[in-house]
């Protein structure tokens, strides 16, 4: 089977100060980041069966997938997105994660979990992230290359 397989991963922190949020984005992630993402859960207290949840998933290093977990007390999310196989799924990706954390912001600031402020939110969130994640949309600033899987 073809894949594609792009560059290394990187990392976006961010500070969303009108909901008082900390976030940490890491994209274009594969299996060699396991461990690195594994300390940052457990670092913002991710308990022990979630740690081994994202640690499978991690390690399989399936394309186009994503995770994202939130200390609610803390105000802290980790979004986690693996390689995409192209622009389109990695946009598919990042819509879907982006939701969830706008999801866990709205639930912490006790607004429940649909209508018109988890779509704000999660706007301002996507603006945010917008600078590194555009790199991923754009096939001239991200180079997929094909790779045997």
């Amino acid at each position: 089977m073809i894949g594609l397989k792009c560059c290394s991963m990187k990392v976006q922190r961010l500070y969303l100060g009108p909901y008082r949020w900390r976030m940490t984005v890491f994209y274009d992630t594969a299996p060699e980041d396991c461990d690195t993402i594994l300390k940052c859960l457990a670092d913002i207290g991710c308990e022990r069966r979630k740690l081994g949840r994202a640690e499978e998933n991690l390690r399989r290093g399936v394309r186009n997938t994503g995770l994202t977990f939130s200390n609610r007390q803390d105000r802290e999310s980790i979004v986690v997105l693996s390689e995409s196989s192209s622009e389109a799924e990695f946009a598919n990706t990042w819509f879907h994660e982006v939701f969830h954390a706008a999801v866990h912001i709205a639930e912490a600031d006790g607004l429940g979990c649909n209508g018109e402020p988890v779509a704000y939110i999660g706007g301002y969130i996507a603006m945010r992230m917008q600078p590194q994640a555009s790199l991923f949309m754009c096939s001239k600033c991200h180079r997929y290359e094909m790779q045997e899987n």
